[in-house]
């Protein structure tokens, strides 16, 4: 519970954030857009569909939009629900091809789903063109690899005959860790046209999906990433370095 942790991280500068999103869902501070506007783009984007990459791999996109869906991470509605939300939009997905670098350093195809929010009919109306950066908390592991050079000579200066160790963990699908609260939802959705039906659709008619967890596309993402892992790094580190803790 969030009471339980705020004595430890209410000192922390991104703790603020980082736990508000937890309990209520992450947004994007984005800039207003006029309902007519809006209307306007959301009926091109209904009518553009997805980019030629999605139809080409609609195969591959089915597969996984319908993973996410037993996963909770989409909510299918039908067009005409999503159309009733208030202040929803629709984006485009596509497929990025892109090579996969395997333990040996070999190289293999593989293949990711993108969902563009920088695309609309007229550009500065799209989500990510949108979004109000300057009320993003700064992005700290930008500066990663800075950080561990320093630490590295900083540990070889005090313990010169040793090995020094260094662990890499990769998070997996991290932007699905945080759940999207509603209004951003709506405003990330997107749409099956050109790719088929889901396999449990009673109709081959394009669905609309609503994304409930953070998509890979957003310009936001890093950011809000960013505060939260920070403050969970280093309440680990500090709840470690403890001498009254108990892992037992």
């Amino acid at each position: 519970p969030q009471a339980l942790l705020d004595p430890f991280m209410s000192w922390h500068p991104t703790w603020q954030s980082a736990s508000r999103w937890m309990y209520e869902g992450a947004t994007y501070p984005l800039k207003p857009i006029p309902e007519e506007i809006r209307l306007r783009e959301i009926k091109a984007a209904l009518e553009y569909g997805n980019h030629k990459s999605s139809r080409i791999h609609s195969e591959f996109l089915v597969a996984k939009l319908q993973k996410e869906v037993e996963n909770g991470w989409q909510l299918p509605l039908t067009i005409d629900g999503l159309l009733g939300i208030k202040d929803s939009f629709v984006s485009p997905i596509g497929v990025q091809e892109q090579p996969k670098l395997n333990q040996d350093g070999s190289r293999t195809p593989a293949k990711r789903a993108t969902h563009d929010l920088s695309t609309a009919s007229n550009r500065e109306w799209s989500i990510n063109d949108r979004v109000a950066k300057e009320e993003l908390n700064p992005l700290v592991y930008g500066f990663a690899f800075l950080r561990f050079v320093h630490q590295i000579v900083a540990l070889r200066l005090r313990y010169p005959d040793i090995p020094l160790l260094l662990s890499k963990s990769d998070l997996k699908a991290a932007f699905r860790r945080f759940q999207s609260r509603g209004p951003l939802a709506a405003q990330t959705a997107i749409t099956t046209k050109g790719l088929g039906p889901l396999s449990d659709q009673e109709s081959e008619d394009p669905i609309a999906l609503v994304a409930l967890r953070l998509t890979f596309g957003g310009a936001p993402n890093p950011s809000l990433f960013c505060s939260m892992s920070e403050a969970i790094t280093d309440l680990a580190n500090a709840v470690s370095s403890c001498p009254n803790w108990d892992p037992a």
